[in-house]
């Protein structure tokens, strides 16, 4: 006859949380999604986002140096493959400097 086995004891497991990793358009810096502004194209426009929207986006670091960059270099077009118009570009400009202030 054959003895038992205790069953071992497990150490609880660790919930690891894994935070989305991105990257600047610009600076190509890579850090958590939170550090930086979400640049969306949903239905046409081209919208700041800082919560969850649908369409293709890209990411700009919340300092006014990726910003210029991104805008001046036409990067974020070529992130976001569309079109921007000058309308678009300007508002989307002007409301995230009133967010870098």
């Amino acid at each position: 006859m054959r003895a038992r086995r205790r069953p071992k004891e497990r150490a609880p497991r660790r919930q690891r949380v894994s935070k989305p990793i991105r990257s600047c358009i610009a600076c190509r810096n890579r850090n958590e999604q939170a550090a930086f502004w979400r640049v969306v194209v949903a239905g046409g426009e081209t919208k700041l986002w800082t919560k969850q929207a649908v369409g293709r986006s890209a990411y700009v670091c919340r300092n006014s140096k990726c910003l210029q960059a991104a805008m001046t270099a036409e990067r974020l077009k070529r992130s976001l493959k569309a079109t921007i118009d000058g309308d678009s570009m300007r508002a989307l400009r002007q409301e995230l400097e009133c967010k870098l202030r």
